[in-house]
């Protein structure tokens, strides 16, 4: 079942997802599956660097290395991130915070295993 998976930063911070998006598209698994959604420029603003990363996975493999990159990435970084997986039917959302790494690898795996009875 294809999974739509949106980051954003809890704290709005453009350097995260930067640095979150330069990760990702590192890993082979991963590359032209990123991509950055900008938001909409106002009149008179600048306007954001980045507002979500964006990935559209098919499945399984891609699924396991983008849950071992973000984990690792998150351990490295210490970053507040949102997670927001939408599949037909089910929309989950986890706020992650790395200060425990471990932490951090349980609610992403939560995140984004599909539940039990979509299996």
């Amino acid at each position: 079942m294809p999974l739509q998976v949106d980051v954003s930063s809890a704290d709005g911070d453009p350097e995260t997802l930067q640095s979150l998006f330069a990760w990702l598209q590192k890993e082979e698994e991963l590359r032209g599956r990123v991509t950055v959604r900008r938001p909409a420029v106002v009149d008179g603003e600048m306007g954001a660097l980045a507002d979500t990363v964006t990935m559209a996975l098919g499945g399984g493999g891609a699924v396991a290395a983008l849950i071992a990159t973000m984990s690792t990435w998150l351990t490295m970084r210490r970053a507040r991130i949102v997670v927001e997986v939408n599949t037909a039917g089910s929309n989950r959302r986890v706020e992650i915070d790395a200060k425990d790494a471990e932490d951090a690898g349980r609610l992403l795996r939560a995140a984004l295993d599909p539940p039990p009875d979509a299996r």
